[in-house]
């Protein structure tokens, strides 16, 4: 277990990055800047926000570090072989972290029995802008760099799939899904909950069967069942409040059948019809998930607002994918660290949480004057954004020789209320 007390904010990325290279096996011996500098460079250029490459380079040099000429580092941002060790680096880091945060007791889905075991990913994409000298398409147009992304909802830890766009090429997301998919080998229990986009009948029924994945999604516009078997569910689980019907449907086009669960928001009324490959005992629970795929967009709020992450670095899918990882290590660092705040010392964000209830309490006075009333599912214990104070905290204390438990009253404050 790591333990902050006599442990830095830099000791600790330190730590956690050694741990997680004895998992890389693409790393290899360069003298003139070493794999895991590369790597704890990218993760602090992230967390300490500069505008430009140059900028950041000029900072490390005016702190004392090691210069580094700016055409090493860029060379190293569009080396494939580099990518490939900053992608490995950043998979076995999400997991050293996973396992470091279950020890904490973080598990946002632990009050659904049915989903022990289960590992569940939302996954979307995410576009910032294009390099400065960026190649073109057919069009003479710079192409913005898209990635798709994955958030595990149980510990709210992120990792990217794969590039999608920019340098000339335009794809959709969904291909680029699916093929990561197939490369990944079968894991029964892997729910993937995603935007009605990524909606593949034929694929995802495969996948059932030849991964064991589950697919959770809203339906699309124009899909008729050809045939509709109601299911039983018990219309008293609070789980369930909103369901209004839970049926195996059969699509034309898929390769086999699915479940369909529409659902009434009880607080405005609003309808939904979801569809998944998988059989739950609860089908409210069908709905919770896809509402709870909204937390990967407050990550890239975060991205884009909190570490201002809205351009893309260099030109390149190499560049692209190590960009994509330094910034999900950068996320996971600041979710472990909270996690730990709280396991080690009690700390926690009262303020984010007292913003949350309030919110919570106004949604329901208006759902009451029309008659309705609010999901009993958002009552649970929630993921927090990663709130600015406590980012801006842990940054300006990165390159600081105080340990993290010298540091507690920076934190209590930063999570006691807003500036």
């Amino acid at each position: 277990m790591t333990h902050l007390q006599t442990m830095t904010v830099g000791e600790l990325i330190d730590s956690t990055l050694e741990t997680a290279f004895g998992y890389v096996r693409s790393a290899r011996a360069c003298p003139e800047l070493e794999d895991r500098e590369l790597v704890r460079l990218g993760l602090c250029r992230v967390l300490t926000t500069h505008q430009s490459g140059r900028e950041w380079l000029q900072a490390c040099r005016d702190r004392g570090q090691k210069e580094i000429p700016r055409s090493t580092f860029f060379d190293a941002m569009r080396s494939p072989r580099r990518a490939q060790m900053v992608t490995e680096t950043c998979e076995a880091w999400a997991r050293v972290a996973g396992r470091l945060m279950s020890q904490a007791g973080v598990d946002w889905l632990a009050h659904f029995p049915e989903l022990k075991g289960c590992e569940v990913l939302a996954a979307d994409g995410h576009v910032i802008e294009h390099a400065c000298h960026a190649e073109t398409d057919s069009k003479g147009r710079r192409v913005p760099v898209g990635i798709v992304y994955a958030m595990d909802l149980r510990n709210g830890l992120s990792v990217p799939v794969a590039p999608v766009s920019g340098d000339g090429r335009r794809q959709h997301e969904l291909p680029v899904l699916r093929r990561a998919i197939r490369k990944a080998g079968a894991q029964p229990g892997r729910i993937y909950v995603l935007d009605r986009a990524y909606h593949d009948k034929q694929f995802w029924s495969r996948m059932v069967g030849e991964k064991g994945f589950v697919m959770i999604t809203r339906s699309k516009k124009g899909m008729r069942p050809v045939h509709r078997i109601p299911m039983p569910f018990d219309k008293h689980d609070p789980i369930n409040t909103g369901v209004t019907g839970y049926d195996l449907v059969g699509l034309e086009g898929a390769l086999g059948s699915m479940y369909e669960v529409t659902y009434t928001n009880p607080e405005n009324g609003e309808q939904f019809s979801f569809l998944t490959t998988g059989r739950f005992p609860r089908p409210g629970l069908i709905a919770w998930l896809y509402f709870l795929r909204w937390k990967i967009e407050k990550m890239y709020d975060t991205f884009k607002n909190r570490f201002r992450e809205t351009k893309a670095w260099a030109n390149g899918a190499a560049a692209a994918e190590a960009q994509s990882s330094f910034l999900c290590m950068t996320y996971n660092l600041l979710r472990l660290l909270e996690a730990l705040l709280k396991d080690q010392y009690g700390l926690r964000d009262e303020k984010v949480e007292r913003k949350y209830t309030a919110w919570l309490e106004r949604r329901a006075q208006v759902a009451r004057k029309k008659g309705g009333s609010l999901t009993p599912l958002l009552s649970m214990p929630r993921m927090p954004q990663l709130s600015a104070q406590f980012i801006r905290a842990v940054r300006n204390y990165l390159y600081v020789p105080s340990t993290i438990g010298a540091l507690l009253a920076v934190f209590t404050a930063a999570f006691q209320g807003y500036l």
